[in-house]
């Protein structure tokens, strides 16, 4: 069976520390059962968590989420390393992803989400070089969400993802903002599996536009 990676690079720094932490589980908690709500994606997809602090490390290994029995609890602490972060992931694309054996078709490119709450402590040309290294070619759409107000992170997150409309700005750490943003990455990983098809890994496939933004305004009579 094909897989398809779906990797969720969480922030886990002291500025995340209380509402925005709890709201995040939460969230991947949807993410989860919204994927299994879908039967391709309940057949194929696999999650992996990376948190990222001052280093990276794997919160959970790639895991079918058929199999996923919680979320994992993370660790506050350090500073924001997008650099770590980045590097991890590269780390796990190329030891994960199965490429092709012949005729066999390999796994499905990722797709690859990043959430974080403040600009990174790298050095710009750090994050630029890390930038370069992520091999592009085992993934299909990087998507990235944050709370910060800052408004040089938008920009930053762009280079990252590649575009700018991938970056979601969530006005607050209100739980059901972040719901409502989590359900979207699903739908999108969702497609990111739907659009490869038959394709085969490395090919270069049209992918057309993620599915619209739901309501991030809590106010909202129709916002549940």
């Amino acid at each position: 069976m094909r897989r398809a990676p779906v990797y969720l690079l969480i922030d886990t720094s002291g500025s995340m520390a209380g509402e925005s932490i709890i709201a995040v589980q939460n969230g991947i908690k949807t993410c989860i059962d919204t994927l299994r709500s879908d039967p391709e994606s309940l057949e194929k997809a696999h999650v992996s968590i990376v948190t990222f602090s001052d280093t990276a490390s794997v919160a959970m290994p790639l895991t079918s989420v058929q199999e996923i029995p919680t979320v994992p609890d993370f660790t506050i602490h350090g500073c924001t390393s997008y650099v770590a972060a980045l590097d991890k992931l590269n780390e796990l694309l190329e030891q994960d992803i199965v490429p092709n054996r012949g005729e066999e078709k390999g796994d499905y490119k990722a797709f690859v989400m990043i959430f974080t709450d403040g600009m990174p402590t790298d050095k710009e040309s750090e994050l630029q070089e890390a930038i370069n290294r992520l091999n592009r070619k085992k993934i299909t759409y990087f998507v990235a969400g944050t709370t910060s107000s800052d408004e040089r992170v938008i920009p930053t997150l762009s280079k990252i993802t590649g575009k700018n409309e991938y970056v979601i700005f969530l006005s607050s750490a209100d739980p059901r903002s972040f719901q409502r943003f989590f359900q979207w990455v699903s739908q999108s990983a969702s497609r990111s599996i739907g659009v490869q098809g038959d394709h085969r890994p490395g090919d270069d496939i049209p992918l057309g536009e993620l599915p619209p933004l739901p309501n991030f305004n809590p106010d909202d009579e129709l916002f549940l």
